[in-house]
């Protein structure tokens, strides 16, 4: 009964907007015969900057790979294959050199060249989103228009992933110059931006000029529907082509509906637990470890995830960086009051904070965490729900107390997996945690090239930052994503930073 009437709400929400938005403009020519012109997709979360080396975030990301390339294409089997790039080699341990295709468009018409490869990886530097991609530069050369040639102070281990980031995608250096809030979002990816609108819509065009094949989809759109509810009725009902992030309790409809198809694989993305180091009562580690004993981990999968998913114990994926299979912080109510009662607290003075957190299921996860801190009687924890933006802003300026956030771990290295998200003034770290042994020690472990020593770096690393514990790992998730039957050309990725660019509907 409340899943009933739970659709039902979300269904007279969803025709309120509808009746409300207008739908994009069809492009001048048509599909290719057979396949729907306009691909919707249905998601959460917005597209909140236009600059890849503005933001690590997930829906960010899934628009890059339609806007914008980079010089090669990680094929997450520890191997790599070029893309604006025609061809690589590895000159020397810190010498790599790049030749690019020639006639590659921006969607300004502009060609592509080597001086926007200079530019975009110099740009990407300044960045505290993408500067630890490009602290180990030492010079960018471009002898022709053709060519570039990296040379780096170290021999770093992970460079070819950091290469083929989205986030180092290559931007046109007139583009940027001229219009420093726009230019970023012109690329030369197979889709160009035709209107951006927070909070409601991402519409793309196929960019004619595009020097690769041809996507079958004219148009793609990103529709934002906050609710999950709300987004399965728009997939049943074919007001979108594919829905993000379903509901666990909705994954029986979507597979038991001869209409649908769902999509699912193991993922490797981290959910957990973000303290504000910079201030009371977070800065003491005590404190955070107290919360971290009063979780229930268990708990948390059951109510925000459907028990679908792999408790996490560590930042490090496995299979992705230097798992060791550590298991702290398993609950314990009793170590939990101990450690609260020594930092003065008690069930007449109790400690007092709010989760800032943004989404449906960040908004679970914190009601289950609720649950165990009120069983100690010596926490008062409030949930306070937001906008993604919102929720950033409070990241950046550190306002914040403990909040639930996630890290799309994959197959781009050790070094991924821990700097950007816990290096000093990283703009994914979150927490504000600055240990410069730490980040000393990352930055030796990125350049050693025994790899049984940089093992055990890693493993230091993560035994030392797991004992601070500026974050908690809670859980790895499973990937689902709902399509209509006739979604071709579709895998789901297992950091949820889908590539929709090849994707169409048949008709």
């Amino acid at each position: 009964m409340k899943k009933f009437l739970a659709l039902a709400l979300a269904l007279v929400m969803m025709l309120g907007l509808v009746a409300c938005g207008e739908k994009a403009p069809a492009g001048d020519e048509g599909a290719a015969a057979g396949v729907k012109e306009e691909l919707v997709i249905g998601t959460d979360e917005n597209v909140t900057t236009l600059d890849p080396s503005g933001s690590n975030s997930r829906p960010n990301h899934v628009l890059y790979w339609m806007t914008h390339e980079c010089l090669l294409v990680n094929n997450m089997d520890g191997t790599f294959s070029p893309q604006v790039c025609e061809s690589f080699e590895q000159v020397s341990p810190t010498e790599w050199k790049f030749n690019l295709r020639q006639g590659v468009k921006f969607h300004n018409g502009e060609e592509l060249k080597a001086s926007d490869v200079k530019f975009t990886l110099e740009r990407a530097a300044e960045s505290s989103f993408t500067s630890d991609k490009m602290s180990w530069n030492e010079s960018i050369e471009t002898p022709d228009d053709y060519t570039v040639i990296l040379k780096l102070t170290e021999p770093v281990q992970d460079i070819l992933n950091f290469l083929s980031d989205r986030t180092l995608s290559i931007v046109n250096e007139k583009a940027v110059t001229e219009d420093p809030e726009n230019g970023p979002g012109v690329g030369c990816g197979p889709y160009k931006l035709r209107e951006w609108v927070l909070n409601d819509h991402t519409t793309l065009d196929l960019f004619e000029d595009y020097y690769g094949e041809k996507p079958m989809s004219k148009v793609i759109t990103l529709r934002i529907i906050p609710e999950a509810a709300a987004r399965l009725i728009s997939l049943s009902t074919g007001e979108i082509d594919i829905c993000m992030f379903p509901a666990r309790i909705d994954l029986d409809t979507i597979r038991n509906d001869e209409n649908l198809t769902l999509y699912e694989t193991d993922g490797s993305t981290m959910h957990y637990v973000t303290f504000n180091t910079t201030r009371a009562p977070f800065n003491d580690a005590n404190v955070r470890k107290a919360i971290a004993y009063a979780i229930d981990r268990a708990k948390v999968i059951e109510i925000a995830e459907e028990g679908l998913a792999s408790p996490a114990y560590t930042f490090y994926s496995k299979g992705f960086g230097q798992y060791t299979g550590v298991e702290p912080y398993n609950t314990d109510l009793e170590k939990a009051k101990e450690l609260l009662a020594a930092a003065g607290y008690s069930e007449d003075n109790k400690l007092k904070f709010t989760m800032q957190v943004s989404g449906d299921v960040k908004i679970l996860q914190a009601q289950a965490i609720q649950m165990g801190l009120n069983a100690t009687g010596m926490v008062d924890a409030q949930i306070e729900s937001m906008e993604l933006t919102a929720l950033k802003d409070l990241f950046k300026k550190a306002e914040y107390d403990m909040s639930l956030y996630n890290w799309a771990n994959g197959a781009s290295g050790a070094d991924s997996n821990v700097r950007p998200i816990l290096s000093s003034g990283s703009g994914s770290n979150r927490s504000h945690y600055a240990n410069p042994e730490m980040d000393a020690l990352m930055d030796k472990a990125l350049v050693e090239m025994d790899v049984a020593v940089r093992e055990e770096m890693y493993k230091e690393i993560q035994t030392t930052i797991i004992n601070d514990l500026p974050i908690m790992p809670l859980y790895y998730d499973k990937v689902f994503v709902g399509a209509n039957k006739n979604v071709q050309n579709f895998t789901p990725d297992i950091m949820e930073c889908h590539n929709f660019s090849r994707t169409y509907v048949a008709e």
